[in-house]
């Protein structure tokens, strides 16, 4: 959490959302913008190196995102931040994948936001990839 918390500004929030999932709450920032910041995140995650057990190991991370439009509320949000998740899981690991409303609209119900149109937020999920490497 705290490798996290550096890369968000003071008003974002970070905390623990499972066992190794964290989640991410960016105000007033659009996906787009979100993707950036934690893109750059992932990749200086996979540079580092950690050691437990006397063994020194590096470890990857996968992130999805989804924007606060089109979601009648937090826990739909959530659930296609999820999604987005595992897709990048997935995928290959070690990527960033933002949910697309195309995704939204292909057979994944969504009711009408109640979002006001001048509150933007974005949500994020980021989860240590278990395919650690021994350096």
């Amino acid at each position: 959490r705290l490798a996290l918390t550096g890369w968000v500004r003071k008003t974002d929030v970070v905390g623990r959302y499972g066992g190794e999932e964290f989640a991410v709450i960016l105000l007033d920032t659009a996906p787009e913008d979100v993707f950036q910041v934690l893109d750059q995140f992932r990749a200086q995650f996979a540079k580092t190196s950690f050691s437990a057990n006397g063994e020194q190991f590096g470890t990857t991370l996968s992130v999805g995102i989804a924007g606060s439009r089109g979601f009648a509320d937090s826990a739909a949000l959530l659930a296609e931040a999820d999604r987005a998740l595992y897709r990048a899981k997935k995928g290959g690991r070690d990527r960033v994948v933002t949910a697309m409303p195309a995704t939204r609209d292909a057979g994944m119900s969504c009711a009408p936001a109640t979002v006001p149109e001048d509150e933007i937020f974005t949500s994020a999920f980021v989860r240590p990839d278990r395919t650690g490497t021994r350096r």
